[in-house]
This record gives structure tokens, sequence and C-alpha cells, in this order.
């Protein structure tokens, strides 16, 4: 059974950044609504 992981898109940024080498990510899981820019 696969599972959906709705923060998977921030989660993967977060853990790419990390094995890059960078000391700390700030991230927020809140929506934004699109065309919010």
């Amino acid at each position: 059974m696969l599972l959906h992981i709705k923060s998977e898109g921030i989660l993967g940024l977060y853990h790419s950044l990390v094995a890059a080498g960078v000391s700390s990510v700030m991230v927020s899981l809140w929506s934004i609504p699109d065309g919010f820019f």
C-alpha cells in the first residue's frame, strides 16, 4: 500500500538542502493559494 504525504515536496526540499550541507532550513507547511503573489 502506498501512502500519500501531503507535504512531501517541502520535506524533499528540506532533505535536499541538508544533504547539500546547509546548517539550517526554515520552512512552513501553511498552504498559500495559487496566484497569491
